[in-house]
This record gives structure tokens, C-alpha cells and sequence, in this order.
């Protein structure tokens, strides 16, 4: 039965991943197919008898139906504001990226005053000035809202993080509210680590090192960005699993020295993990390879194999 469960669930994940990229005109096709399919394997007696068959197209079918529900309910409502411009009450939730003629922000949108318009949303915010708001402060401006893209594929990363929309800040007012979050503690410590490491190596190379720790990229030049793009090292600046094996196998090393305790020193690099993982923003990347160190690491904390 384990390889049963492998098959439905590479099939729902590879289902998943189709849809991500093909235009939302497509999805129903596509859904009807695979369900015209369920039903043949259902009929046929060779496939049915297979088992695994109809089970992985059963699969692909839930996989159809679950993508097609939630985009409807979360991302069809974001995607009608592109083109409005509309007054938000919003918050920072990470450091900004400056991209050579704008400043770009990932922000909370708590209250977005249009009619029907969905509230508690993520944006990927645009500005020409700096907003001279602290991470997790209230503040009120006004938008105009514009499209990131229409699939997963072409919007890049941004849906990945649950950004379907971008908006261009026009004006903004930052009032004296202060979202209470335990992000916000995290955001400092990024920001006073990359601080301490540009300012005390200097130069690219600083900007280069607090990219490879943390993943943050603003201190990082154009140059140096095409440079790295031209020697195919890019990655090395986004923050991921080899980054997370080098500092939690540090970290297990020295304190599995300093205890003597597998247990032990597997508890220390499970709390460390969580940190790191929270400190690069929790990625995609970073969870991914996080996920696969708590594995290990919890599995020797309750004698099991991993």
C-alpha cells in the first residue's frame, strides 16, 4: 500500500503543479478529462483491477477540484481590484528591496475602502520614496492597484508567497498603531545582523555575505547581481537547503561535543532551525530544507528513524 499512497500522492502533487501554469480558461478542460479518464478506468476492468490507476486519476480530479475552489474563493476576489486605486490601512511585514529606481515592500493590507473589496490581503507595494514606517506600524495611504500576473508560472515568486496583486503607493500617513507580531522581533534581528555585516566588512563583500546568511539582497549592487548571473551562482544568494545544512550541522557538531547527547544536541538544532527559518523570511527554499532537518532531528529525539 505504500507505493499506492506514493502514486496518489505524486499524482495529486504533479496535477498541482500543471495548473499552476496553464491560463485559468484551461483548468476546466482539463478537469473534465481527467474525470472522463476516472471514469474509463472505473469501467475497464483491466485498469480497475490495476487499483493504482483510478486512484492516481481520483487524485488528479480532487487536485482539480481543490485548486479550482481556492482560486476562485482567494484569488479571483484580489485579481478584480487591478486597475482600481482605492485608500488602504496597511503594515510592513518585511524589509524592503530596492531595485535601482523603486522601493519595494511586502505589505498587509488590514483594510483596503472599496465596496466588496477582500481585507486582510498581502501586497507587493511599489514606491518612489522610502516609507519612513517601523515593520508592523499602521499606516494609511493610497494605492493603485495593478497586476503581477495571472498564473503562478508568470507571476514569478510573488503567488508562491500568497501575493496575487501589486499596488503603486501614491501618498502615505503612518499613525502611532503597532501591530502586535513575534515577526517583528525577528525583522530586527535581520536587519541588525545584516547592518553589523555590512558595516563591518565593507564593501560588496559585506553585501555578498548578508545575502548568503539571510537572503536579503538590498545592499547587493547591480554588478555584483550580474556577476553572479554570469558565473551561475545566483542561488548561492538565496537563502535554501545548503545554506541550513552548513549552520545546523555547525550547530549539532559543537554542542553534540559539548553534551555528549545525540537528544540533546538534536533539540538544540531543532530550535535553531525554527530560528533560521524564521530569520530568511520563511521561504519556499528554506522551509522545504527545514522541514527535512526537523525530520531528522526529531526523529532521533523520539528513537525513531528518520
Amino acid at each position: 500500500m505504500k507505493r499506492i499512497f506514493a502514486h496518489i500522492g505524486f499524482a495529486f502533487a504533479l496535477t498541482m503543479l500543471v495548473l499552476n501554469c496553464l491560463p485559468k480558461e484551461m483548468i476546466p478542460i482539463v478537469a473534465v478529462g481527467l474525470a472522463v479518464l476516472l471514469l474509463a478506468s472505473l469501467l475497464l476492468r483491466y485498469f480497475r483491477e490495476a487499483v493504482s490507476v483510478p486512484l492516481c486519476l481520483g487524485a488528479a480530479v480532487l487536485a482539480c477540484l481543490v485548486f479550482w475552489c481556492v482560486y476562485q474563493a482567494s484569488v479571483v476576489p484580489i485579481l478584480a481590484l487591478n486597475g482600481k486605486t482605492a485608500a488602504i490601512q496597511f503594515y510592513i511585514t518585511d524589509l524592503p528591496v530596492f531595485n535601482g529606481s523603486s522601493y519595494q515592500y511586502t505589505v498587509r493590507a488590514k483594510e483596503v475602502l472599496l465596496p466588496g473589496a477582500p481585507q486582510n490581503i498581502l501586497l507587493h507595494v511599489s514606491s518612489a520614496t522610502p516609507i519612513t514606517a517601523e515593520p508592523y506600524t499602521l499606516t494609511e495611504g493610497n494605492v493603485t492597484f495593478y497586476s503581477i500576473g495571472d498564473t503562478a508560472r508568470t507571476s514569478y515568486h510573488y503567488w508562491n508567497r500568497s501575493i496575487y496583486i501589486g499596488a503603486r503607493l501614491n501618498d502615505f500617513n503612518v499613525t502611532d498603531t503597532v501591530i502586535p507580531s513575534p515577526m517583528k522581533a525577528v525583522l530586527w534581528l535581520r536587519n541588525d545582523i545584516i547592518e553589523t555585516l555590512v558595516r563591518t566588512v565593507k564593501g560588496d563583500a559585506g553585501a555578498i555575505a548578508a545575502a548568503m546568511i539571510t537572503g536579503d539582497k538590498y545592499y547587493v549592487t547591480d554588478e555584483v547581481r550580474s556577476l553572479f548571473r554570469y558565473a551561475g551562482v545566483s542561488h548561492l544568494m538565496a537563502v535554501s537547503g545548503l545554506h541550513l545544512s552548513v549552520v545546523t550541522g555547525v550547530v549539532y557538531f559543537v554542542f553534540k561535543k559539548l553534551l555528549s547527547q545525540r537528544r540533546a544536541a538534536s533539540a538544540v538544532t531543532v530550535v535553531v532551525t525554527v530560528a533560521y527559518m524564521a530569520l530568511a523570511g520563511f521561504s519556499s527554499s528554506i522551509v522545504r530544507a527545514g522541514i527535512m532537518v526537523l525530520t531528522l532531528h526529531i526523529a532521533v529525539l523520539v528513537g525513531k528513524r528518520a
